[in-house]
């Protein structure tokens, strides 16, 4: 534990020690509330606050999310992310990525339909993804967003009982935005030794029927 020079917990350690607390909470009017009050009290950036949380819902999810099958996960992009020229189609659920090339996005979407996840999705704001969930029904999902987002897509995550694993991005704005597109492919590879071992045979299985009919 971190201490100050007399000895007693430093700023940092309490505070997050009240973020793990608030991490098990599941009422957003209560999160958003504390949250606000915690970056008052301890002087620091609300931005910085929401990272650690998010880190925090990362690490809490992570083992039920690495024994989750990848068929029953999705991904959830921001349409920020979209290059200035992207050549994507919209649909009900937002953009439809074409595979144009200008940005890192159709190369996930390739290695999430590869893998066997559920759906890849380009949303236009946060409003379709309850509608996405109440269609697709998944287990876990990927959300790569600015800070601000992930946090308020946790709490709707949470409302579906579905695990979250979230990477940031590395520029935020509402246009023209990036991000760590190893750092995504790196969590959606990501899978429990033994699910995977489960997966692969399945796959092996569906080959080897196909090859003989």
């Amino acid at each position: 534990m971190s201490e100050d020079s007399k000895g007693n917990p430093s700023k940092n350690t309490i505070l997050m020690g009240f973020l793990r607390k608030l991490s098990q909470q599941k009422q957003a009017q209560v999160l958003t509330i504390s949250l606000e009050k915690l970056a008052t009290r301890f002087g620091v950036d609300e931005t910085e606050i929401l990272a650690l949380f998010n880190q925090m819902k990362n690490e809490a999810y992570k083992d039920t999310f690495l024994s989750t099958p990848y068929n029953e996960r999705i991904i959830l992009f921001p349409q920020c992310l979209r290059n200035p020229d992207c050549e994507a189609k919209q649909d009900e659920w937002g953009y439809k990525c074409v595979d144009c090339g200008r940005c890192g996005i159709s190369r996930i979407k390739n290695l999430a339909k590869e893998l066997g996840y559920a759906a890849l999705f380009i949303v236009r704001g946060g409003s379709v993804i309850e509608k996405i969930f109440a269609e697709f029904n998944p287990k876990a999902v990927i959300g790569v967003a600015c800070n601000k987002e992930v946090f308020l897509g946790n709490l709707v995550c949470e409302k579906h009982g579905v695990v979250t694993q979230s990477v940031l991005l590395t520029k935020e704005g509402c246009y023209n935005t990036d991000v760590n597109f190893k750092q995504v492919e790196k969590c959606v590879k990501a899978i429990d030794s033994s699910i995977l071992e489960e997966h692969n045979e399945t796959k092996e299985g569906t080959h080897t029927k196909k090859d003989t009919n």
